[in-house]
């Protein structure tokens, strides 16, 4: 196992798992709070602006909650997305780092990094707006990639440029690529997830965790593409999903870091 992998990662992670967290205990606590302030108010000490704050604050009676919901979620899905990529990065990192010489790498790898390498290059006339893409340096580490290299550097930057919608199909032919397996039984054994889905036994488990992950995928396409039209999601829904995270981040970066 490689010492430290992923921590940094999967702390980014958790960083932005806490600010949604705080963002959705604010939300729910003011739609609470809205309908009952009135009652609590001494009129007469409430003057000028916070009296104009006040009264535009009460008068907010047909806000639709599921409007902010639907982007946490959004905002949640680009997280993860961002941790997968990081997780991926240094995957490939320390893979490059564990060969001495470049025949040495999986055939497969070497394919798939001149293959990546040169799919990403083909963006120049159009770069990407979600990633900064070094040409040069994608152009010259390919260079090293060469029969009989004692020295090479791999092209992570061209594995992750593209990850984007990480479902569970996804996510395991992200890492099969790289000889790394997604191991859906293993997030099974984690009693956390028993817990959260109510089931029992590794199979049933890791199948509900994967139909879990497909599901914020999914919910997160009808939102991003159809402009969140007939989908409805609940706080108690994004509270589920951040829980849910906090557990699938840590054991996934336990399962990849275990097959370095």
């Amino acid at each position: 196992m490689a010492n430290g992998f992923g921590n940094a990662a999967v702390k980014e992670f958790n960083l932005a798992l806490d600010e949604l967290e705080l963002n959705l205990v604010f939300l729910r606590t003011s739609m609470r709070l809205r309908p009952r302030l009135s009652g609590f108010l001494n009129r007469q000490v409430i003057q000028g602006e916070a009296e104009t704050l006040v009264t535009s604050f009460l008068n907010l009676k047909t806000v639709e909650s599921g409007l902010q919901y639907r982007g946490m979620l959004v905002v949640l899905s680009g997280a993860f997305e961002h941790l997968v990529r990081k997780i991926l990065h240094e995957a490939i990192v320390a893979i490059n780092k564990g060969f001495k010489t470049y025949d040495e790498l999986p055939h497969k790898l070497r394919i798939q990094n001149v293959v990546r390498t040169g799919r990403a290059l083909t963006t120049i006339g159009e770069p990407p707006d979600h990633v900064v893409v070094n040409y040069s340096e994608l152009a010259s580490q390919l260079a090293t990639c060469v029969t009989g290299a004692k020295s090479f550097i791999l092209n992570p930057e061209a594995f992750t440029l593209f990850v984007s919608s990480v479902s569970s199909g996804h996510l395991e032919d992200i890492f099969d690529v790289i000889g790394i397996k997604v191991d859906w039984d293993g997030f099974g054994r984690e009693q956390k997830f028993e817990t959260i889905f109510a089931t029992r036994g590794a199979r049933a488990t890791g199948k509900a965790v994967a139909e879990h992950l497909d599901r914020l995928i999914k919910l997160r396409n009808r939102i991003a593409h159809s402009g969140a039209g007939g989908v409805t999601v609940t706080d108690d829904e994004v509270e589920d999903y951040i829980e849910f995270f906090r557990v699938f981040s840590v054991q996934f970066q336990k399962q990849i870091a275990a097959q370095l």
